[in-house]
């Protein structure tokens, strides 16, 4: 399909050809899956793509090419601007706080700190436990605690930068786009039910009013 073409697509700009093979390797096998049910056949490739291209970025990453992270870093932004679209003070507080832009600038110029890194993980990780579901609020928070305590392990001991970019950014934005894009389904699901309920409710006017007119008596 096109969009596991597109997914295959970044993985090979990652990770190389090998990373991309790996991938469609993973796909083929789960495509001889033929007692699966296709819902979640299409599940487990999708999983095993998410899989290999985080560990694509993590590989990237470690090998001390961090361009992508600030892409993906940007991207992440963006969402996170989306999803609070109808709050100009929300989208001011998060823009302030989360520059993908300025980090690649200081990065580019040298002057990345690890104190800049380890703070952002820990506002982005805390704003998306915030929004989460109260249903999956018990889970991010046990994420963002874990992050956290990365966090301060990591200035605790003065940590190298660019090891701790490669042993732990990639996991963080992996949970991270996996837990924004769970507020997205259920707004997604909220706003279908809503639909449904108003689409509901005109039928039934609908229909009353065809009822009324129906008796009527004639002039």
């Amino acid at each position: 399909s096109a969009s596991a073409d597109e997914t295959l697509e970044m993985i090979r700009r990652l990770g190389g050809a090998e990373a991309e093979a790996e991938a469609r390797e993973a796909e083929r096998r789960a495509g001889e899956m033929a007692h699966v049910r296709a819902e979640d056949l299409a599940t487990h490739v999708g999983k095993v793509a998410k899989r290999a291209f985080w560990d694509a970025v993590q590989e990237r990453l470690r090998g001390g090419d961090f361009e992508c992270a600030f892409g993906l870093l940007g991207e992440m932004q963006k969402a996170m601007l989306a999803l609070v679209a109808h709050s100009a003070k929300a989208r001011e507080e998060l823009a302030d706080k989360f520059d993908a832009a300025w980090l690649k600038q200081q990065a580019d110029n040298g002057a990345l700190e690890l104190g800049s890194v380890t703070n952002l993980m820990k506002y982005v990780a805390s704003t998306i436990a915030a929004w989460q579901a109260p249903a999956d609020e018990p889970e991010a928070r046990a994420w963002v605690e874990s992050v956290e305590a990365v966090a301060a392990a990591a200035v605790a001991e003065r940590a190298d930068l660019g090891a701790f970019i490669g042993d732990h950014l990639a996991p963080f934005l992996a949970r991270a786009h996996e837990l924004i894009g769970r507020i997205y389904e259920r707004l997604v699901a909220m706003q279908q039910e809503a639909d449904g309920e108003a689409a509901a409710a005109e039928a039934a006017a609908a229909k009353a009013a065809a009822a009324a007119a129906a008796e009527a008596p004639v002039a």
